[in-house]
């Protein structure tokens, strides 16, 4: 997949790291930066800082302390693609891709603020990005796009007062396809949603879940999906209904 440069949306560092990545490798996020064990040893990779961060206002890192140089890119989430590249999501950065090689920073349409908590690739090789504040975004190698606002879900309250609303689709910490190509989203405070690529469908206590706060989704071999509620234990989806496990 090639990366093209449109503006702010792509913005390519080249670093003194000439790393073969493997499929093998693990991940750690550490600080502003990660941990990559090859298998034998244990290295850190530094994710250095875009230029634009220094360039970022004192009131709004007064408001927004996270948003501070010192703490833009520390890691929260990483996840590896097909082709073996390291994604990051950070906290202020947005996300930040790693070939081996070079840094690519994906941070327009609200994507760089909140801290950027789960990341995906779909079968159809489209990465979605899950943000605590700013929603779901898809990129499709090329295009970088908030499906939240395209939804109207969002919630543009919470970063400035930290205040949940039901009914949004803006505070992101999982995502997972289904064996049938539909995106599952978790969200911290709305429960779950379920998107066939025309339109989402909201799932919370009032389905069946015994809380709203999913911070895990995870597909079996066998095409099941769980979820992981913060609470209220662990759920699978039949296609009909959940089932609470025991």
């Amino acid at each position: 997949m090639t990366l093209v440069d449109t503006g702010s949306s792509h913005v390519k560092s080249s670093t003194g790291y000439n790393l073969n990545l493997s499929t093998s490798d693990l991940w750690f996020g550490a600080g502003g930066g990660a941990y990559r064990f090859d298998g034998k040893k244990l290295n850190y990779i530094f994710l250095p800082i875009r230029k634009e961060s220094s360039n970022i206002s004192s009131l709004v890192m007064a408001v927004r302390p996270f948003t501070q140089p010192a703490l833009a890119n520390t890691v929260y989430c990483s996840y590896k693609d097909k082709k073996g590249n390291i994604w990051f999501g950070t906290q202020a950065e947005g996300v930040i891709r790693f070939d081996g090689k070079e840094f690519t920073w994906l941070s327009d349409n609200g994507l760089a603020g909140p801290a950027v908590r789960a990341i995906f690739e779909d079968s159809q090789g489209n990465f979605w990005f899950g943000n605590n504040g700013s929603g779901l975004f898809k990129f499709d190698g090329k295009q970088l796009t908030n499906i939240t606002k395209t939804f109207h879900l969002e919630n543009e309250m919470f970063v400035l007062s930290g205040l949940s609303k039901s009914g949004t689709m803006a505070r992101i910490w999982a995502i997972e396809e289904d064996n049938a190509g539909d995106i599952w989203v978790g969200t911290i405070d709305c429960g779950l949603w379920r998107f066939n690529g025309i339109k989402f469908i909201n799932y919370t206590t009032n389905e069946g879940l015994t809380s709203d706060i999913i911070q895990a989704i995870y597909k079996d071999k066998y095409g099941k999906l769980w979820f992981g509620t913060d609470g209220g234990g662990v759920f699978t989806w039949n296609g009909k209904e959940f089932k609470k496990f025991e």
